[in-house]
């Protein structure tokens, strides 16, 4: 009996932790499902309460919308790190449009900081996940999406090839 507890125990924080990916990979999936059904509010509530400029966010998604008409691909996504109730994820995202340019002045940020339109159709970048009430919800891009090389990371690191 005391060995299974021990067993149990020393097995709680890996299987607590492949929860919180299965969670965090599920509302990324759901985010990008929003923004492929440009539905503003089902975004926003894959969306932490307390993400820096939130309303500005939601308007400019729907202003973009308006103007374009964007297709978005969940290539792959890692967990890199989860420090309580926050985390950096990696993610690779495609974006298919026809029109990459936009003549609102506000591109570089969409760009830089969202992820929305990005400049190259297959890109990489960090994200900031955060618990909002003991749910994972998408905080902030945290890096500048680049280009991405294709190529995995090493094995080590373990990323999830999104169907």
């Amino acid at each position: 009996m005391t060995r299974s507890l021990f067993i149990i125990l020393a097995l709680t924080p890996f299987l607590s932790r492949a929860d919180d990916e299965s969670e965090m990979m599920s509302v990324m999936r759901l985010n990008f499902e929003a923004c492929n059904n440009e539905d503003v509010d089902n975004l926003m509530s894959t969306c932490s309460l307390d993400m820096p400029r939130r309303e500005e966010f939601r308007r400019d998604c729907e202003r973009l919308w308006k103007e374009k008409d964007i297709y978005y691909s969940l290539v792959s996504f890692q967990v890199l790190q989860i420090n309580g109730d926050s985390a950096v994820v990696s993610v690779v995202q495609m974006t298919h449009t026809l029109d990459r340019t936009s003549p609102s002045g506000r591109d570089a940020f969409i760009r830089n900081g969202t992820g929305l339109l990005t400049e190259d159709e297959c890109v990489e970048y960090k994200a900031e996940m955060r618990k909002d009430n003991g749910k994972w919800k998408c905080f902030l891009v945290i890096s500048e999406p680049v280009k991405w090389d294709g190529n995995l990371p090493p094995k080590r690191q373990k990323r999830m090839q999104v169907p």
